[in-house]
């Protein structure tokens, strides 16, 4: 896929399309170029130029067109999240995926095989995003795991049933059906490719934690909520340290392969919003003006040389405030009006704020 301005070499005819239907993208773009990067045309690739001015949607595309748009895909999942995903919406039919400063940091770190560690405000679209990406990896890769750990049952269903609506809003010959597809709360895959999502939760107690933790191998880890998931500094380092041959064999064989831990802002005074907040900041900050560094081995090597963490991890961690996700301060005013919780509880969901001792405070806010 295009990450780098020198992998157009690779693809002889691609461009970028500035006549995609979906203005996010196109937005997007001025995003990136206000900012300073260089190769601000990146996430329009069009490595097929047969496809420019065709809808994915049209049900009236030829066999051939068919399996031009498949095979775009496959290469491509810039084309995939923005002419072929549809986000449900009350009163249509699904409207495009809508990418901004947040996602397309998870999008292009993961793609480039590198951890993350990204805070999202509530009602920014993390569970939208997240989905997105996991929904092209199971589409797409072949005979693979990847994993997911989240807080509880509750957000685990959300997940599934997301994952669901976006499959459900693809173009019918773009996601093969399977009689052994699940259609359960707890798992979701395409076994026509072979591919399937574990999914795992919070447990009560560290033996189980532990035992959770060691039986999630796969070269992929999502984090859903981290710092809300009970025992999730036990969970964790025993699925990364499962995870690791796996992570080598996809090296060595093209795979993607990499960590993504996202959520809102926790605790400190919790031992799993300590963990999550000093995993998240073992690497360096994320900017996007890295887009234009030539070599991922470059990148590692600066991530490597700049980071302070008492333990360098080879990650990125991404933050943002509201505004940077296109977000006006009267919108997000709305927002904290119709939200329920304490104090601490906005300051983090809305404010990105790391709290301390918000849920173990010995008085309360009155006292």
């Amino acid at each position: 896929m295009i990450l780098r301005e020198r992998d157009w070499a690779h693809f002889p005819g691609a461009l970028a399309d500035d006549t995609t239907k979906n203005h996010h993208f196109i937005y997007f773009a001025d995003t990136l170029k206000s900012l300073g990067v260089k190769h601000w045309y990146l996430h329009l690739a069009l490595l097929d130029p047969e496809l420019q001015g065709v809808d994915p949607h049209d049900p009236h595309l030829t066999l051939e067109q068919q399996g031009r748009v498949i095979a775009e895909c496959a290469r491509n999942p810039w084309y995939y999240l923005r002419e072929c995903i549809r986000v449900p919406a009350d009163g249509t039919d699904g409207v495009p995926f809508k990418i901004d400063r947040g996602n397309f940091a998870m999008f292009w770190i993961f793609f480039n095989n590198i951890d993350s560690g990204i805070e999202f405000l509530r009602q920014h679209g993390k569970t939208v995003g997240m989905c997105s990406l996991m929904s092209w990896l199971l589409r797409f890769l072949e005979k693979s795991r990847t994993i997911l750990i989240t807080k509880g049952p509750v957000l685990r269903e959300e997940t599934i049933t997301k994952l669901k609506e976006l499959r459900g809003g693809l173009p019918k010959y773009l996601w093969p059906i399977h009689p052994d597809d699940p259609d359960n709360k707890e798992s979701f895959a395409c076994m026509a490719q072979g591919n399937k999502l574990i999914t795992a939760i919070g447990q009560n107690d560290e033996q189980s934690a532990n035992g959770v933790g060691r039986g999630l191998t796969a070269g992929r880890v999502f984090g859903d909520e981290g710092p809300f998931t009970n025992n999730i500094h036990i969970i964790l380092p025993a699925a990364l340290a499962s995870g690791t041959a796996a992570r080598q064999i996809n090296e060595a064989n093209g795979v993607p392969y990499g960590n993504v831990f996202a959520t809102t802002p926790g605790d400190l005074a919790t031992p799993e919003g300590q963990y999550m907040y000093e995993l998240m900041t073992s690497g360096i900050t994320w900017d996007e003006r890295y887009v234009d560094i030539a070599t991922r081995q470059q990148l590692v090597d600066m991530i490597r040389s700049n980071s302070t963490a008492k333990m360098p991890r080879i990650m990125f961690y991404v933050k943002f405030n509201h505004r940077q996700l296109g977000t006006t301060d009267a919108k997000l005013a709305d927002m904290i009006a119709n939200a329920t919780g304490t104090p601490d509880q906005i300051r983090r969901d809305f404010g990105g704020e790391w709290t301390t001792g918000g849920f173990n405070k010995p008085f309360s806010g009155d006292d």
